[in-house]
């Protein structure tokens, strides 16, 4: 196991200590919670194999700072159909505008990295 930081991670700590979010995936606060995060598989085989050696060992864990907690064989749901159906239940409680177009009061100003339009769970 693995008990000292490289010199690049340390920087990246200093860096974020100081403030400075630039590049951050994860944010601090999301320490001890469970995220999403979406893979395209290109070799199942492969990706068993790892899934079996590497996040069932409990020393990988450690080094890597998270464990896998669950396996989500579901399609990542688009942002467009997030808002379709927002607009669906909107129409049906009566908020909605007359247009009927994909546009949304929805905030999303917090997807500045997510740039492929699948919402994968984001919290």
């Amino acid at each position: 196991m693995r008990v000292q930081f490289t010199k690049e991670e340390l920087a990246i700590i200093e860096r974020r200590r100081q403030g400075d979010q630039e590049g951050v995936i994860v944010s601090s606060d999301q320490q001890n919670k469970t995220i999403t995060m979406a893979i395209e598989i290109s070799d199942v085989h492969k990706f068993n194999m790892f899934l079996d050696k590497y996040l069932k060992d409990p020393n990988i864990k450690d080094q890597i700072g998270a464990k896998c907690v669950h396996v989500d064989f579901r399609k990542p749901i688009m942002t467009t159909e997030l808002i379709a159906i927002q607009n669906y239940i909107n129409d049906i409680i009566g908020l909605n505008k007359t247009n009927n177009d994909t546009s949304s009061d929805i905030d999303l100003s917090e997807d500045t990295n997510d740039n492929d339009g699948y919402d994968y769970g984001e919290v």
